[in-house]
């Protein structure tokens, strides 16, 4: 049974949903953190002008959200992103028949956590369906590339954008506290607590965000070229690439995945559909180019 017909069997649907609302939920907690982070920053101007005597304890605000954020609500949501990828681990390697390697992806998940996690997910399981582009009839292992090197391209094009834009923001909420500092003649004492401070987790979050997604989208990236190379191998010499070749390449995307922070949904859905689109292009290219190569061999 080809990978696309085999994604959409009620088994792997419900892995897919399992690992969607893990991953919701990790997206709350980050929502909240962020809501937090972006208000100690947006209502520092507000109190700094109105209670002027407030300085003091807006920084403490700033600092003790920054330890709060950091120690506790941070871990957990690392705890739902790994859950994830491991219930997306059981996923890929069921598609791609791999084998299942511990020593990198740890215990598979629990069925009956699989189970609750996918329950509380009903109108969106259409969603999940046709996961990985049709291959055609590019014969094993060649199909699996293909659906590994579409993931990770949709990935690392998906993080890029995004730590550009808040890289931006970020530099501009700096800019705009010293600017602000400069134009009310504040002291350096009085933008330190009043600014700078309650400011401080918003401006390490938007640091953190940036450096986290350009080093995912980095190695995502020089991930993508190596599975180029062994594309080429497999179209010069099919016997030459093996399972163990998509194993490797896929302890790759387990850690980066694993490790990766989240992108929030609603920037998903405004590039989903556009990705999707020059996914399936070049899926459709890559197949196209496997064909004529593969005629031309069984023709001579």
């Amino acid at each position: 049974m080809s990978i696309y017909i085999k994604q959409n069997s009620p088994k792997n649907i419900k892995l897919l949903t399992a690992q969607r609302h893990l991953y919701q939920q990790a997206k709350t907690l980050q929502r909240w953190r962020t809501i937090g982070t972006v208000g100690l920053a947006a209502i520092a101007p507000f109190v700094m002008f109105v209670f002027p005597q407030s300085k003091t304890i807006m920084g403490m605000a700033g600092g003790l959200w920054l330890l709060i954020s950091k120690l506790i609500f941070e871990d957990i949501e690392a705890g739902k992103i790994k859950t994830a990828a491991i219930i997306q681990e059981q996923f890929d390697t069921i598609l791609f028949d791999l084998p299942w390697n511990s020593a990198i992806s740890g215990n598979k998940v629990e069925p009956e956590i699989i189970s609750s996690a996918a329950r509380t997910i009903k109108g969106e399981k259409a969603e999940l369906e046709n996961w990985y582009s049709d291959t055609g009839n590019i014969p094993y292992p060649g199909d699996v590339i293909l659906c590994q090197r579409a993931g990770l391209v949709w990935d690392w094009r998906l993080r890029q954008y995004y730590a550009w834009v808040i890289g931006a923001m970020t530099a501009f909420l700096f800019i705009f506290g010293i600017v602000l500092a400069l134009i009310t003649n504040q002291t350096v004492i009085d933008y330190f607590l009043a600014l700078f401070l309650p400011s401080l987790s918003a401006l390490l979050k938007g640091i953190e965000i940036t450096r986290k997604h350009n080093k995912i989208a980095g190695e995502k990236l020089k991930l993508e070229k190596r599975i180029l190379t062994i594309w080429t191998t497999f179209l010069n010499d099919q016997d030459s690439v093996t399972k163990e070749h998509c194993r490797q390449i896929q302890d790759g995307i387990f850690i980066l995945r694993s490790q990766g922070p989240l992108v929030p949904d609603k920037w998903y859905e405004w590039l989903k559909n556009r990705y999707q689109i020059d996914m399936e292009s070049a899926v459709l290219e890559l197949v196209k180019e496997a064909d004529a190569v593969l005629d031309i061999k069984k023709a001579a």
